[in-house]
C-alpha cells in the first residue's frame, strides 16, 4: 500500500506539497498552486498546510506516529523554518531600505535647476 510522506528533494518550505504530488502522481506545481488558490479563495490553505506538515511524516522517516519525539521535531523544524523566513524578509526589507529613490531624487534635481 502506497504511503503518504512528506517530500525530502521536492520541497520549497516543509514537503507538504511535493510529498502529496508525488502520492497522487503529479506535478508538484499544480499542487503548489492548489494550495495558493485554496489559501485566496477559502482561506484556510496556510492551516491545513500546518495540519499536514504536523501529521504527515518525513519521507524515510520510521517513526509514523504523531508521538511526542514526533511533534517536538516538527516544532523543532517549524521553528527553523520560520526563522529563516523572518531573516529573509529582514535581509529584503534592509536591502530596500538602502536602495536611493530614484524617482524623489529626480525630483528633487529638477527642483535644484529651476
Amino acid at each position: 500500500m502506497k504511503k503518504l510522506y512528506r517530500s525530502r528533494t521536492n520541497k520549497m518550505i516543509a514537503g507538504v506539497c511535493g510529498g502529496l504530488a508525488e502520492y497522487f502522481n503529479v506535478d508538484p506545481t499544480i499542487v503548489r498552486l492548489a494550495f495558493v488558490l485554496i489559501t485566496f479563495f477559502q482561506g484556510f490553505g496556510i492551516l491545513l498546510y500546518l495540519v499536514l506538515w504536523i501529521i504527515v511524516p518525513l519521507e524515510g522517516s520510521t517513526d509514523t506516529n504523531l508521538d511526542r519525539d514526533h511533534l517536538a521535531h516538527v516544532g523543532t523544524e517549524m521553528k527553523e523554518k520560520v526563522e529563516s523566513v523572518v531573516q529573509e524578509i529582514k535581509k529584503t526589507v534592509e536591502e530596500i531600505k538602502a536602495k536611493p529613490d530614484k524617482p524623489k531624487e529626480k525630483q528633487d534635481n529638477d527642483k535644484d535647476a529651476s
